[in-house]
């Protein structure tokens, strides 16, 4: 993809997190988009004990240790392969991007934990502010930049599609997770994925323009 194509295309992701900023940060019972409340009505329709095993475990996958450890494997193995400037451009992108970005707009808005005005009953413990989800950012940063590292040199637009599918639709998954165990607004997710595919692809850009050989 030309790197005017993806400039647009991160500008056109990070626009669901602009309007929640601007509409949907209220309170579920204010937000005239009721979408926290319509998503949350079907979650717990589908709640149950077989489920929730299933799903505590999937939703460490979208969490810091894990995508750490996977990140400085995948690093590891770059650099073994002599790929040192993607091995960097991995952990700087990962590090910027799922944890400083996050903790930065966690504290600019200082959203409550939804369970912490007894909108939903939470499934597990966690701490910290909810808006942006670290879960959902880290996922679609960190997913998303290994299938461009996967797919680089391949030519077969078939493959591309497909790994890349493979890693949008897991990071969804991630993001349903966070709404399932009762953690997040789904606002929080949405917003969190949006600004997540964003910085993944202006990474991308960036890593494509200055750092490497592409034109």
């Amino acid at each position: 993809m030309k790197n005017k194509n993806l400039y647009l295309l991160s500008l056109i992701s990070s626009l669901p997190f602009f309007i929640i900023i601007l509409f949907g940060l209220g309170e579920p019972s204010n937000n005239k988009w009721q979408i926290d409340n319509k998503i949350w009505s079907y979650i717990l329709e589908i709640r149950n004990i077989n489920m929730t095993k299933i799903i505590v475990t999937i939703t460490h996958m979208g969490g810091s240790l894990f995508l750490t450890i996977l990140v400085l494997v995948v690093c590891l193995i770059l650099i073994l392969k002599k790929e040192l400037k993607l091995a960097i451009f991995l952990a700087m992108s990962s590090l910027l991007g799922a944890f400083f970005l996050n903790r930065i707009l966690k504290y600019i808005f200082a959203r409550p934990r939804p369970y912490s005005a007894s909108y939903i009953e939470n499934l597990i413990s966690v701490k910290g502010y909810s808006f942006p989800s670290g879960h959902a950012m880290a996922s679609a940063i960190i997913y998303i930049l290994l299938a461009y590292i996967l797919t680089k040199n391949i030519k077969n637009k078939k493959i591309i599609l497909f790994i890349y599918s493979l890693a949008i639709i897991f990071s969804l998954f991630i993001c349903f997770t966070r709404i399932y165990l009762g953690v997040h607004y789904p606002t929080d997710l949405i917003a969190g994925f949006s600004m997540g595919l964003s910085w993944a692809i202006l990474s991308i850009l960036i890593y494509k323009r200055w750092l490497s050989n592409e034109s």
